[in-house]
């Protein structure tokens, strides 16, 4: 895939995940969130998501590292994915988001 198809699939994703009706991680607390440090902790916490929200992180997760083994050539290594995709998993505030961020 060339850099402009990547590029518009993630335009489009973003705005998918920015327009559902609640955020695929807004069952969990931001507590459960910003203390999950590990691959190991992330891995727990999911566990207590709904279904269908675990599911879309799952493939969300899976559309991210496809892009991230491409950053070659999209420039998009696994911190920028993530600055694209992590306001969208939340209808957090995106200024609260990057206020705890920071």
């Amino acid at each position: 895939m060339n850099m402009i198809i990547y590029f518009d699939i993630l335009v489009f994703f973003k705005a998918w995940f920015r327009e559902l009706p609640t955020g695929i991680l807004d069952s969990l607390s931001p507590e459960q969130v910003m203390q999950c440090q590990t691959e190991e902790e992330c891995a727990e916490i999911v566990r207590h998501l709904p279904h269908t929200e675990a599911s879309l992180l799952d493939w969300a997760i899976n559309l991210m590292t496809d892009v991230v083994q491409h950053e070659h050539v999209n420039k998009m290594n696994a911190r920028n994915i993530a600055m694209v995709f992590a306001p969208n998993m939340t209808q957090v505030s995106f200024h609260i988001f990057f206020f705890i961020l920071n």
